[in-house]
């Protein structure tokens, strides 16, 4: 069975009410703990219950647990041997899954070819906010595909899958509302 995380935006952030280290925010309707530093609309992936990561992901993004020489934990809070994403209560609240910035693929690379594809919705054309990714791209330090035709936004596709395999990085592909014909 195939895993997979959401690219998504936090919602609802707030004060967790037992920790002054983190905080709380809405994924798909579950509630997440995440870290002090989170805000409303900041763009990650979300993997929900039920699923498990990769080693390599893991490893990169500092998730395994580990002790000390000691023998005191040194970080992290996954199982090194199954490293499954499930439900847990932090500090009186429950987080059901986890969400990651979207710059932790940036890190880990990718195998295979990975484009993200936005669609954004410049001088709000059909919607009441403006949006624009590239910030997103840049925050995450992956390369950002921008078309300007229809054309050129189906060359591309296979440009943004040709680097994303060379140089191991996601992808983000930058679709507009409109194109000129």
């Amino acid at each position: 069975m195939a895993y997979c995380g959401y690219v998504t935006t936090l919602k609802n952030v707030r004060s967790h009410s037992n920790a002054d280290r983190m905080k709380l925010a809405d994924c798909f309707g579950n509630t997440i703990c995440v870290g002090i530093d989170a805000a409303e609309g900041e763009i990650g992936v979300y993997f929900p219950t039920d699923g498990q990561l990769s080693v390599e992901y893991c490893a990169k993004n500092g998730l395994v647990r580990r002790k000390d020489e000691n023998g005191n934990p040194a970080g992290g809070y996954l199982d090194p041997d199954k490293r499954n994403i499930r439900a847990i209560k932090l500090r009186g609240e429950k987080s059901d899954g986890l969400f990651m910035p979207l710059s932790s693929f940036a890190y880990t690379g990718v195998k295979g070819g990975s484009v993200i594809v936005v669609a954004d919705d410049p001088s709000m054309h059909s919607s009441q906010g403006e949006q624009d990714s590239r910030f997103y791209a840049d925050y995450a330090m992956i390369p950002c595909f921008e078309p300007t035709t229809q054309q050129e936004a189906y060359e591309m596709v296979f440009e943004a899958f040709e680097v994303s395999e060379k140089y191991h990085v996601p992808v983000m592909m930058r679709m507009v509302i409109r194109y000129q014909v």
